[in-house]
Formats: structure tokens, C-alpha cells, sequence
């Protein structure tokens, strides 16, 4: 296993959500590559924190789909996977339909405003080229959608999909040419919403979660197998 980023205590935050950061981290940026062993003993020492926050850090990890675990010897960072891409992006293509059709009926000048600002700022960090950033606002994009659904339990369900996605979509970060098709599905989403369109939301979200599992997930999936015979 490489050392991988430093950890860093941040007081405010509890341990096992630190360690938490600290391996999702890893894993994301990939100095923990597929099929890594991760002891828990061996987190712990290098850490400098009790085993108990590491066993909780693990447990989440192995629940959002990062890692698996091996009886008698622990867990390992799991391959990514293009059934598993297709199984999320079907089940968010349900969830955030939903979200699209109560957006419409709670719909509220406010949200329109927050979805316009995060347009801006996607904008932005295209002629940056600043790939994190972009992500960032795609993530809060489909925050704010969720949000407006008026729904906790469709939010929870929903981050937690877009976490299950995170690891195909941070391998994704050097594919700027795929950055103006992602904003473009915002873009019809946003257009759809002012317009109170319930099927012109569905419609753009469609098509927007085509384009993001042809365009950015395969060719994440492509990359690291490329990768991985290196």
C-alpha cells in the first residue's frame, strides 16, 4: 500500500468521519489502487488513532461500495465495476426523475436562482480548467435538485448514489472535452424547470445521465483497465 495523502486532525470533525476522508481519499486519487489490502491494525498504527474509529471508517467505506471485505484478513479496494456503473445510473435515473417531478410542484423562484448561480460557477471552472471545481458544482448541481424535491429521505437516497459514483467519476477529472456535453444537460434541466416542465426535466435528465455514462464512466472504466495492465 503507498503512503497515500497525510492526515491531518481536524478538531471539530469526529475521528471516524477523518479517517473516513483520509481512505475515500486514497482510494479517489488511487494511491490506494484496486484490490489494496487494507488491514485495520495497520490504519490504526500509521494513523496514530485507536482501532475503534478505523473499524467505523471501514464499515462506511465497505457500505458506500469502496472496499469489500475478506474474512481472516481484512478488506481490499474493490475494481470498478460496469455492471455496478449501470445498476447506480439506472437507480438514480429513477430517483432524480422523481426529484424532477416534485421539483415542479414545490417550485420556487429561490431554487431557480440557485440553479442559475451554479450554471455560473460550472462555467467558471470550465475556463479554469480547474477539473475539481467541476465536480464540485456538478455534485451541488444535483444537490440542489434533490433539495428541491422537498423530500429528505429522496436527498439521503440520492447522495448517497452520487457517492456510490464518485469513483468512476474522479477518474474522470482529465476529460475536459466532456465538460461542455455535462453542462449543457444542466443547462435543458434548468431551461425546463423556469419553464415549470415536469417531462422537459425528466427529458434532460435522461439524456444528461446518457451522456454521462457514455461519455465520462466508460472511459473512466476504459482508463483504469488500461491502467491496470500497465
Amino acid at each position: 500500500m503507498n503512503e497515500g495523502k497525510e492526515f491531518v486532525l481536524e478538531q471539530p470533525l469526529p475521528l471516524r468521519k477523518q479517517v473516513f476522508n483520509y481512505l475515500r481519499d486514497n482510494i479517489l486519487s488511487r494511491s490506494f489502487t484496486p484490490d489494496t489490502r487494507i488491514v485495520e491494525a495497520q490504519i490504526a498504527a500509521k494513523l496514530g488513532v485507536s482501532r475503534t474509529p478505523v473499524r467505523e471508517a471501514l464499515h462506511l467505506l465497505e457500505q458506500e461500495g469502496f472496499i469489500e471485505s475478506i474474512p481472516r484478513v481484512g478488506y481490499k479496494v474493490v475494481q470498478l465495476d460496469e455492471k455496478e456503473l449501470d445498476e447506480v445510473i439506472e437507480i438514480r435515473r429513477v430517483n432524480e426523475s422523481l426529484a424532477c417531478t416534485l421539483a415542479v410542484r414545490n417550485y420556487s423562484e429561490e431554487t431557480l436562482a440557485a440553479f442559475r448561480k451554479n450554471i455560473v460557477a460550472t462555467r467558471k471552472s470550465m475556463k479554469q480548467e480547474d477539473s475539481d471545481q467541476f465536480l464540485r458544482c456538478d455534485e451541488q448541481f444535483h444537490e440542489i435538485l434533490a433539495m428541491a424535491s422537498g423530500s429528505r429521505h429522496l436527498l439521503s437516497i440520492c447522495q448517497l448514489l452520487r457517492r456510490l459514483m464518485l469513483r468512476y467519476r474522479s477518474r474522470s477529472v482529465g476529460f475536459l472535452d466532456s465538460y461542455q456535453g455535462i453542462l449543457d444537460g444542466h443547462i435543458a434541466i434548468v431551461e425546463a424547470y423556469g419553464n415549470r416542465d415536469e417531462q422537459g426535466m425528466i427529458k434532460g435528465l435522461n439524456a444528461h445521465l446518457d451522456y454521462v455514462c457514455k461519455e465520462v464512466c466508460t472511459r473512466s472504466l476504459a482508463k483504469a483497465g488500461s491502467e491496470s495492465q500497465d
